[in-house]
C-alpha cells in the first residue's frame, strides 16, 4: 500500500524556503551594491568634470569639492570613516606638446590625498 502523503507539502516547503530566501536576499544585496557603485561613479564623474574647470586649485577649494561630491552621491558616504575622496592632478610647469611615447617629459606630477570627516 502507498504511504500517507499528509505533510509532504510542508516538508518540501521547509527544504526549499531557505534557498528561495537566500536568492531573494542575494538579489537585494546585489541591487544595493549596484546602486552604490552607480552613485560613486556618478560622483567621481561630476567631481572630475568640476575639477577640470579650475585653472588652479587652492586649499580652500577642496572643501567645496568634497561637499559637491557628497551632494552628488546622496546618502552614499564619500568622505569620513566610511568613504574616501581622492583628488589627484598633473601639474605642467612648461608649455606642453605631445612628442611620441615620451610625451611631456618635463611634466611634474603632484597628488593630493585628503579625507574629510563629518
Amino acid at each position: 500500500m502507498l504511504g500517507s502523503r499528509c505533510g509532504l507539502a510542508a516538508v518540501e516547503f521547509a527544504l526549499t524556503a531557505p534557498l528561495i530566501l537566500l536568492l531573494m536576499l542575494a538579489g537585494t544585496d546585489l541591487t544595493i551594491f549596484m546602486r552604490t557603485r552607480l552613485r560613486i561613479d556618478g560622483a567621481a564623474t561630476e567631481l572630475a568634470q568640476t575639477v577640470t574647470q579650475y585653472s588652479d586649485l587652492y586649499d580652500g577649494d577642496f572643501s567645496g569639492l568634497f561637499t559637491a561630491a557628497q551632494t552628488v552621491a546622496g546618502s552614499t558616504p564619500v568622505t569620513g570613516l566610511l568613504g574616501t575622496t581622492i583628488i589627484t592632478g598633473i601639474v605642467n610647469s612648461d608649455a606642453f606638446r605631445l612628442q611620441g611615447p615620451e610625451a611631456a617629459p618635463k611634466a611634474k606630477v603632484a597628488s593630493t590625498v585628503t579625507s574629510e570627516g563629518k
